[in-house]
């Protein structure tokens, strides 16, 4: 065993005994006989270990080698090792690395102390092996989860502009031919509509209906990825200004459809964002108008109550 300032050690011991979880260990020691007593205890479990016999040393090895888990000894020369990891938890833009304190101080105050500093866990001297073992085997899991979840937050965060990129797109290339077919089922009511006969009509109502069902398609998938990517302000807001917004937005598909709003006359004031409430209350009560069919007396009913700091929204319709 060399007694160089860093070293690398891979177990050559039987697989059964292989821990099933196997990092990359740093190793931060000053005294030879404790740092070749870690490397060997390690190694036996699979893992690799890099060694480093200073604080500054250490820190130089995290950036080189970028471990899974990193040990170190609390009393040290120089850079003690809650200074070590103040300086590894401090560094700004570095992923997580956990960090477990070896040291003889197991008093109270002492292991505050290293919490305090951000160790995240501790080995007690004299060190047990399998204790040791067991310590960093769920460490270098944790590491190891944390990464796969910052690989998969990053998959997700490209899925989601690769999404949005594509219903931009889409909603740019559906909106020119449904113009047309609702420009042109327009011209043809009023240029040839006496010419058409009763069928004929009722075709073209039925293109216009059509038309505007893939109108407002498009203008979902829009609003969809606007709301995706659109930052969310929360602020105090009545709920109430922002239902009388929506039913202002919704003014002419709920004058032709004959409905009346009946409309609860206290409402609460919540931390919401207003564009992205509004654009669910629009929703909402667009649909209930759209789909409630022909009734004798046509109502959208709308309720709310306060919970706690939420609200619960009761959006009726007479269909």
């Amino acid at each position: 065993m060399t007694s160089d300032s860093t070293s690398n050690s891979v177990s050559q011991s039987d697989p059964a005994r292989v821990s099933a979880v196997a990092g990359h260990v740093l190793v931060v020691e000053d005294q030879l006989f404790d740092r070749e007593l870690l490397v060997r205890v390690l190694g036996s479990d699979g893992h690799r270990v890099t060694t480093a016999t200073s604080g500054a040393q250490g820190l130089a090895e995290l950036d080189r080698t970028k471990p899974d888990v990193v040990l170190c000894d609390v009393v040290m020369p120089g850079m003690s090792g809650l200074d070590f990891c103040r300086a590894v938890k401090s560094r700004p833009g570095k992923t997580f690395v956990p960090v477990l304190l070896v040291t003889g101080k197991t008093d109270r105050e002492d292991i505050l102390a290293g919490f305090e500093a951000g160790a995240d866990d501790y080995i007690a001297k004299p060190i047990e092996a399998r204790e040791l073992k067991a310590r960093v085997r769920t460490m270098v899991r944790i590491h190891q989860l944390q990464e796969q979840l910052v690989e998969k937050s990053a998959k997700l965060a490209e899925a989601n502009r690769d999404m949005e990129e594509f219903l931009h797109a889409v909603s740019h290339d559906l909106r020119a031919p449904v113009i047309s077919l609702t420009g042109l089922a327009a011209m043809l009511t009023r240029e040839h509509g006496d010419k058409l006969g009763d069928a004929g009509r009722l075709l073209v109502e039925r293109l216009q209906a059509s038309a505007g069902s893939m109108s407002a398609l498009v203008n979902h998938l829009v609003e969809f990825a606007r709301m995706g990517s659109a930052p969310h302000r929360p602020r105090p807001m009545n709920l109430r200004l922002l239902i009388d917004q929506a039913c202002t937005n919704l003014s002419s598909q709920i004058e032709s459809a004959g409905v009346r709003l009946d409309i609860q006359p206290d409402w609460p004031t919540l931390e919401v964002d207003p564009v992205s409430i509004c654009q669910v209350f629009q929703n909402l009560i667009g649909n209930a108008v759209k789909l409630m069919g022909p009734q004798p007396e046509p109502t959208v009913a709308l309720r709310c109550r306060e919970l706690a700091s939420e609200g619960e929204l009761d959006v009726r319709d007479t269909g």
